[in-house]
Protein backbone atom coordinates (compact mmCIF):
# COMPACT_ATOMS: atom_id res chain seq x y z
CA UNK A 1 0.00 0.00 0.00
CA UNK A 2 1.38 3.39 -0.97
CA UNK A 3 1.92 6.26 1.44
CA UNK A 4 -0.94 8.16 -0.23
CA UNK A 5 -3.31 5.22 0.25
CA UNK A 6 -2.29 4.97 3.91
CA UNK A 7 -3.00 8.69 4.30
CA UNK A 8 -6.38 8.33 2.61
CA UNK A 9 -7.25 5.40 4.86
CA UNK A 10 -6.33 7.42 7.94
CA UNK A 11 -8.53 10.32 6.79
CA UNK A 12 -11.42 7.97 6.06
CA UNK A 13 -11.01 6.31 9.44
CA UNK A 14 -11.08 9.69 11.21
CA UNK A 15 -14.19 10.69 9.25
CA UNK A 16 -15.87 7.39 10.14
CA UNK A 17 -15.14 7.98 13.84
CA UNK A 18 -16.31 11.61 13.80
CA UNK A 19 -18.24 12.69 10.67
CA UNK A 20 -18.39 16.32 11.84
CA UNK A 21 -14.59 16.59 12.09
CA UNK A 22 -13.15 19.85 10.77
CA UNK A 23 -10.50 20.20 8.11
CA UNK A 24 -8.13 21.74 10.65
CA UNK A 25 -8.64 18.80 13.02
CA UNK A 26 -8.04 16.32 10.19
CA UNK A 27 -4.86 18.18 9.23
CA UNK A 28 -3.63 18.16 12.82
CA UNK A 29 -4.37 14.44 13.30
CA UNK A 30 -2.61 13.59 10.01
CA UNK A 31 0.27 15.96 10.74
CA UNK A 32 -0.08 17.93 7.48
CA UNK A 33 -0.92 21.53 6.69
CA UNK A 34 -4.52 22.63 6.24
CA UNK A 35 -3.73 23.45 2.62
CA UNK A 36 -2.44 19.91 2.00
CA UNK A 37 -5.52 18.48 3.71
CA UNK A 38 -7.85 20.62 1.57
CA UNK A 39 -6.11 19.38 -1.58
CA UNK A 40 -6.40 15.75 -0.46
CA UNK A 41 -10.06 16.17 0.48
CA UNK A 42 -10.78 17.78 -2.90
CA UNK A 43 -9.20 14.76 -4.61
CA UNK A 44 -11.28 12.36 -2.52
CA UNK A 45 -14.40 14.37 -3.33
CA UNK A 46 -13.55 14.36 -7.05
CA UNK A 47 -13.19 10.56 -6.87
CA UNK A 48 -16.60 10.38 -5.10
CA UNK A 49 -15.00 8.77 -2.07
CA UNK A 50 -16.33 11.44 0.31
CA UNK A 51 -18.66 14.40 0.24
CA UNK A 52 -19.69 17.12 2.64
CA UNK A 53 -23.39 16.99 3.55
CA UNK A 54 -25.63 19.47 5.33
CA UNK A 55 -25.98 23.15 5.95
CA UNK A 56 -22.92 25.38 6.04
CA UNK A 57 -22.91 25.15 9.85
CA UNK A 58 -22.99 21.71 11.40
CA UNK A 59 -22.40 19.81 8.19
CA UNK A 60 -20.77 16.39 8.21
CA UNK A 61 -18.49 14.31 6.01
CA UNK A 62 -19.99 11.24 4.39
CA UNK A 63 -17.65 8.52 3.30
CA UNK A 64 -18.47 6.16 0.45
CA UNK A 65 -15.23 4.22 0.56
CA UNK A 66 -16.80 0.86 1.49
CA UNK A 67 -19.23 1.04 -1.43
CA UNK A 68 -16.46 2.15 -3.80
CA UNK A 69 -14.09 -0.54 -2.57
CA UNK A 70 -16.67 -3.22 -3.20
CA UNK A 71 -17.56 -1.83 -6.64
CA UNK A 72 -14.05 -0.97 -7.86
CA UNK A 73 -11.92 -3.21 -5.66
CA UNK A 74 -9.82 -0.22 -4.60
CA UNK A 75 -7.80 -0.11 -1.39
CA UNK A 76 -9.92 2.61 0.23
CA UNK A 77 -10.98 1.34 3.62
CA UNK A 78 -9.84 -2.19 2.93
CA UNK A 79 -8.71 -2.78 6.51
CA UNK A 80 -12.02 -1.47 7.85
CA UNK A 81 -14.11 -3.93 5.83
CA UNK A 82 -12.78 -7.00 7.62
Amino acid sequence: MTEAQQGHNKILSLIAEKPQISISALAKQCEVSEKAMRITLERLKAENVIKRVGASFGDIWKSFYRLLWKQNNTNYGKENDK
